[in-house]
């Protein structure tokens, strides 16, 4: 792997695949392949990588949907929040960080007994994912609604020294304690070889906020959440594509460095 000095790590929902993202929604082939030549023209100097909710397999069709296997060979990506780092290589190397305890997965395995019928039966989704519990409500349900029960179940069980339970614009995690994006990002970096403060982060949802304070510069598509358009240093304006406008911050920041 080439050395590197700055890093783009990218959200894949609502940035990377279409407006809205999520499971389910067609990816917009055309701003993709637009976003891909983006990150394949990044100089050499620069690692593209991702940092994504989505599963670590599902990772691996992103990863060559974009291109990163090819043009950023044997960099690292973060899924299910970075709880599984994955190399970009064709074997695809995976590895759980710190966090990921026998302890949080004996618990994880308990949730996913008890929790999974009570979901199912309200009309809910499961996500299949190797680390996470990750649910969605059914179609026009309340993700508070849901993000509550799951915080009940937890607390029956007397888990919430081992578990915590979060929610994104589109989904409810379980994630063990002491595991977030913000720290996860700092492994990634440390694993790209990059300093965090010569890293943008993109993301386009309110759970990403914190995750801007991480690295050094943060970047959002063209969004209606005020919260992160007023968190991202750089904000794409509306292309009317989710992906084309965060090719649109990629270059930005490939300018700003320049400039420096």
């Amino acid at each position: 792997m080439k050395e590197i000095k700055y890093s783009v790590v990218l959200d894949f929902d609502g940035c990377c695949n279409s407006r809205t993202g999520g499971p389910g929604i067609l990816w917009d082939l055309v701003g993709m392949a637009e976003l891909a030549k983006t990150i394949a023209e990044v100089p050499t100097s620069f690692s593209v990588c991702l940092l994504t909710g989505r599963g670590v397999q599902y990772g691996f069709a992103i990863s060559e949907a974009l291109g990163l296997i090819k043009s950023h060979f044997g960099h690292w990506s973060g899924f299910e929040g970075g709880l599984i780092m994955a190399q970009h290589t064709p074997s695809w190397l995976c590895e759980y960080a710190d966090c990921v305890t026998q302890e949080y997965l004996d618990a994880r395995e308990i949730l996913n007994i008890t929790l999974v019928s009570e979901i199912k039966k309200r009309g809910g989704k499961q996500e299949k994912k190797e680390v996470c519990l990750t649910y969605n409500p059914p179609d026009g349900g309340s993700l508070d609604e849901l993000l509550k029960i799951v915080q009940d179940y937890i607390g029956d069980l007397k888990l919430a020294e081992i578990v915590k339970c979060t929610r994104t614009n589109s989904a409810v995690d379980i994630w063990p304690v002491g595991g977030s994006k913000e720290k996860n990002i700092l492994d990634l970096c440390y694993r790209n070889g990059v300093d965090p403060q010569n890293v943008i982060y993109v993301d386009d949802a309110k759970s990403g906020i914190p995750v801007f304070g991480a690295v050094g510069q943060s970047g959002a598509p063209f969004t209606n959440a005020k919260e992160v358009w007023d968190a991202a240093k750089i904000h794409a304006p509306n292309k009317g594509s989710a992906p084309l406008e965060t090719a649109w911050v990629i270059r930005s920041f490939v300018e700003y460095i320049g400039a420096q």
